[in-house]
């Protein structure tokens, strides 16, 4: 039962400039269906946001249960991961949360920018961490080790070849326990001698180093939009009531991979509601902006995918091959 006194939960963020609008809506649907009996503690690791922006957010929340603080990154803290495609070392920050939070803050939550809070995110910080270092999902789309794009390096590990992968993310941290045991150093180790051969950075990272040491919660807190209730998907290695059950009904929609529904008109079932919070949020424009190539990813997307998906899998396989 939760008290007036509770502790509040601590939230991390990572955003820029660019995903400024994003980021609202994520957090306007995390308080929209919070039970608000938590204050938060949250924590923007400030990847390039502007200043009048900063001001913006600041003056949002001077008045609310949310506690905003600005966390700067170190020009040198991502040097020589390695990176690829349109990414660039915003997405190794969750790595490095034991370095950029205060020392007192031991448990954490860790939530991409491209997600619409459904449920009540308390009840996900309520979540029992028992011995793990984290609790997360296992991914919709790559659900084990060996599926294209997972860990290149399984064998190497010696995991098998179906051991579950999660995605990044959602990631409920218990950072006291990740400080002691040198977690940061391990997946950057990992990353660094790997480099040739990562694939989803972060997650790369994360599933190589605690391939044993995470607890797998309700798919419901991450389901992908891009794959999730679509004709055309068919779950691997999921529990397929547990899938039926996200599919229908998702606590957290996580709006991964390259087509964004702030930027295209798109075909899964979740488009209409992420524009629904977007242009409920009044802080920042909800308009779409969509430019000519969003509208033909739009496009495939609504109209194409369900006869090309075949082919993205794939072109998947294939790079696992490279």
């Amino acid at each position: 039962m939760k008290v007036e006194n509770q502790e509040p939960i601590n939230l991390a963020c990572s955003i820029n400039e660019s995903y400024v609008l994003p980021f609202a809506v994520t957090l306007f649907s995390l308080l929209t269906n919070s039970s608000k009996k938590y204050a938060i503690n949250l924590f923007i690791i400030d990847s390039g946001v502007l200043g009048p922006t900063k001001e913006k957010l600041n003056d949002i929340f001077r008045s609310s249960l949310v506690n905003l603080r600005w966390i700067p990154i170190p020009e040198s803290l991502c040097s020589d991961l390695p990176l690829w495609g349109r990414h660039n070392m915003q997405v190794y920050h969750s790595i490095f949360l034991d370095r950029l939070l205060p020392e007192d803050i031991h448990k954490v939550l860790f939530l991409d920018t491209d997600l619409l809070i459904l449920g009540n995110i308390e009840d996900l910080w309520d979540e029992e961490l028992d011995h793990s270092m984290l609790a997360a999902v296992q991914d919709m789309a790559i659900p084990v080790v060996s599926a294209p794009m997972g860990l290149a390096c399984y064998k190497d590990l010696g995991l098998s070849a179906l051991a579950p992968y999660f995605n990044a993310g959602v990631l409920l941290i218990n950072l006291k326990k990740w400080r002691s045991t040198n977690t940061t150093d391990k997946a950057v180790a990992y990353l660094k001698e790997n480099h040739t051969r990562v694939a989803l950075h972060d997650q790369d990272g994360f599933n190589a180093v605690l391939s044993s040491s995470w607890k797998a919660i309700d798919l419901r807190w991450n389901v992908i939009a891009s794959i999730a209730g679509r004709s055309f998907f068919e779950p691997q290695y999921l529990d397929k009531e547990q899938y039926n059950r996200a599919a229908r009904g998702p606590w957290i929609i996580h709006y991964a991979g390259y087509l964004k529904p702030w930027q295209a008109n798109l075909g899964n079932p979740f488009d209409k509601i992420y524009k629904d919070y977007l242009a409920g949020q009044n802080w920042f424009n909800g308009e779409v902006s969509e430019d000519f190539s969003n509208k033909i990813f739009g496009f495939y997307d609504r109209h194409l995918r369900q006869l090309f998906y075949p082919i993205e899998r794939f072109l998947w396989n294939r790079l696992r091959q490279l």
